[in-house]
């Protein structure tokens, strides 16, 4: 009688299935590692790009230091930079020490002077509700606000009292102006005049003796700032062929015979206010002999015009006060400003 083989403890060893199972889990070992890495190398990247911005925003920020305050506004070194040549003029104008350390320092300390003031204006602007947060351009604010204070008699009333020392209407009326300088005598007289300058007489003095710009005088004593569109084409034509201080010959144009020098424009002393590179203005200052008789109305209107020029005048040195009174603080991040 044969006997039966029990196989219940016999384990089943296929090799094939055995490697077939380790090669399974293997795979999926891999692929867990390997969806690991990629998620820790997104997450290390997101990671720093996140950092590599919030660095370069707080270099940016804390990198443009705050170089002054002006009754408690500050002032950043960004904003000094587009000033560094006015400055260098105007403290030229006003004979400073050209001794190197306290040379650069003068004119850090200017350039601060320069942005403070329009700051200023710009918040006595704002006290008596004149929107200039829209305004890009510092002389289209300033003219703003300026012209709402002239024409407001109480905001008038703060500054220093104006007073006209011009003809009155009655004066005039009796007088019809009766210019000697017509045509062919205008042109000898500038010619004449013209000698006297380039021989060395001082341009200003000869300008506030014989001009008759009678407006240009009143409003704009220091000369005029523009654009080469804002003036007749003959007198900007002439003033971009001179070189700073150079002065030219009698140049004819509708109003008569100018004697042109032209001059470093100044950005807030400009005739018409308007949103321009600094490098487009013009500066010039210029004697006009007319070659025409003036009317009375138009003698009128530029006498307008020249005690409104005052006025404006009047206000700028009231500007200039409060600069001069403010609570201007200079810090130390403004030794580091590259002059």
């Amino acid at each position: 009688m044969s006997k039966k083989r029990d196989f219940s403890n016999v384990k089943n060893d296929n090799p094939l299935k055995k490697d077939a199972k380790i090669s399974a889990r293997k795979s999926a070992e891999e692929a867990r590692k390997k969806k690991q890495m990629q998620q820790i190398i997104i997450g290390g990247a997101v990671a720093l790009v996140v950092i590599v911005a919030i660095t370069l925003a707080l270099l940016a920020y804390y990198g443009d230091n705050i170089v002054a305050r002006i009754n408690g506004i500050p002032i950043r070194a960004s904003e000094l930079a587009p000033h560094r040549d006015t400055a260098e003029h105007q403290l030229q104008e006003r004979n400073a020490s050209f001794w190197t350390e306290d040379w650069n320092r003068d004119i850090r300390e200017e350039m601060v002077r320069i942005v403070a003031l329009p700051t200023i204006i710009a918040d006595y602007g704002r006290n008596i509700g004149v929107d200039v947060d829209d305004y890009d351009f510092t002389s289209a604010m300033v003219s703003s606000v300026t012209t709402a204070i002239i024409s407001d008699p109480a905001l008038f009333a703060d500054f220093e009292e104006f007073m006209t020392d011009g003809p009155t209407e009655a004066d005039i009326e009796m007088e019809y102006f009766e210019a000697e300088t017509l045509a062919n005598l205008a042109e000898i007289s500038a010619e004449l005049i013209w000698e006297r300058a380039i021989a060395g007489e001082d341009f200003t003095e000869l300008m506030f003796s014989y001009s008759e710009d009678f407006g240009g005088l009143d409003q704009f004593p220091d000369g005029y700032t523009f654009v080469e569109w804002q003036m007749v084409e003959e007198f900007s034509l002439a003033t971009l062929e001179l070189e700073i201080g150079e002065i030219s010959r009698p140049v004819r144009s509708e109003f008569g015979f100018h004697i042109i020098m032209r001059i470093e424009p100044d950005p807030f002393n400009m005739m018409s206010p308007v949103d321009v590179p600094a490098e487009e203005l013009l500066g010039a200052k210029h004697i006009l002999v007319a070659a025409e008789r003036i009317s009375l109305e138009t003698r009128l209107n530029r006498h307008r015009q020249a005690v409104d020029g005052r006025m404006r005048q009047a206000v700028t040195a009231g500007f200039q006060a409060m600069l001069d009174d403010a609570d201007l603080v200079f810090r130390s991040a403004l030794n580091r400003v590259d002059v």
